[in-house]
């Protein structure tokens, strides 16, 4: 079986990471930033957190299929834990065309939603269609560019700002930061979990373990630069698009740039989801094209709802389900050349050559 870079494999699983949402500031804004300090020390925190299950999910991925994984952790549960996960995969799906849709919106022309929408799902579908190769290279290309961007806007902002100590004490109480913590954390382990299960088998344990360092850090860096520079903005950090915002305030050129970064980052996000749905489905539809296009045009249709909708009404959910979902993963136990699930079940290592 073909073997990717290490490097391949950071630009991938940070690239599951930051979606529309990470990119555009919101979601850290939320989640983090308004926290102020305990924010900053949680992401700290997270950092950890994001690096075991990197890492222990990638290492899954080496030894099990997904099906033999719900098997293995849920028992006679396994059905419907996976199509939860499958549905909730959708989901997301259909909240990042639908928040394409809001930033076209926001920063083109209304009139032409329907055309880029589609020029972007075609573009995926040809993506995927090509196998985890093309997937790779997607990520190694669009990411450089998308941490690139989002690091000059934040550092430029800081330069030209006066930080202020007051600034950073929180009006909110740890246990509530703690708590939005764990809701961030779990929603992206969801989606990004079951991912880097389908995509383990790519690569060497040498370059999980490296990989799984790396892309901890740059997603710790990136979460605390961001929070932090939001915290110094003041009330940018309400708006619905931040960092375009911040941008906004240094250059109107760097503002184009950002909104076309926010793009790029919902297209690695969009990636994901899709391909991994794709894998789930494969016993359905056998075939790439039509397995594709079906998950494409249920995706199309869920963003009918709006990204508002979808996000108020499923993400806490998806945030529960990704909590267990995690929790279960946490508890395998592997070694080089088995896998036990809580200590009671051992499959050998299959061959994935």
């Amino acid at each position: 079986m073909k073997k990717y870079s290490l490097f391949g494999l950071v630009f991938v699983i940070i690239g599951s990471f930051i979606g529309a949402g990470f990119a555009s500031g919101k979601e850290i804004a939320n989640y983090f930033a308004r926290h102020k300090l305990f924010g900053l020390f949680f992401a700290i925190v997270l950092g950890a957190v994001f690096y075991f299950f990197i890492l222990q999910t990638l290492k899954i991925g080496r030894t099990l299929n997904h099906n033999n994984l719900y098997n293995s952790c849920f028992g006679k549960a396994r059905g419907i834990i996976k199509w939860l996960v499958v549905v909730a995969c959708f989901i997301v799906v259909g909240a990042m065309i639908a928040g394409n849709t809001s930033l076209i919106r926001a920063t083109f022309n209304p009139t032409v939603v329907f055309l880029l929408n589609a020029i972007m799902l075609i573009f995926v579908g040809i993506i995927i269609s090509n196998g985890y190769s093309l997937v790779a290279k997607a990520n190694t290309v669009l990411l450089p560019i998308i941490i690139f961007v989002i690091l000059l806007v934040c550092v430029l902002f800081l330069k030209n700002s006066a930080i202020e100590l007051i600034a950073f004490k929180s009006k909110t109480s740890a246990i509530v930061a703690l708590f939005n913590s764990i809701e961030y954390m779990s929603f992206n382990l969801i989606s990004t979990g079951v991912f880097l299960i389908e995509i383990g088998k790519y690569y060497s344990l040498k370059q999980i373990k490296k990989a799984s360092i790396i892309s901890a850090i740059f997603i710790t860096i990136m979460i605390f630069l961001i929070s932090f520079t939001l915290i110094v903005s003041g009330e940018i950090m309400q708006c619905d698009l931040p960092i375009i915002t911040m941008a906004l305030n240094i250059d109107k050129r760097l503002a184009i740039y950002v909104s076309i970064v926010i793009f790029f980052a919902l297209l690695t996000s969009l990636i994901t989801n899709v391909y991994t749905i794709s894998k789930y489905l494969e016993n359905l539809f056998k075939n790439n094209i039509p397995r594709i296009t079906f998950i494409l045009i249920i995706g199309f249709l869920i963003s009918l709802f709006g990204f508002s909708f979808i996000v108020v009404n499923f993400y806490s959910a998806i945030g529960v389900l990704g909590l267990f979902f995690s929790t279960s993963v946490a508890l395998i136990k592997i070694d080089n050349s088995t896998i036990q699930i809580n200590s009671n079940v051992t499959f050998k290592k299959l061959n994935m050559d």
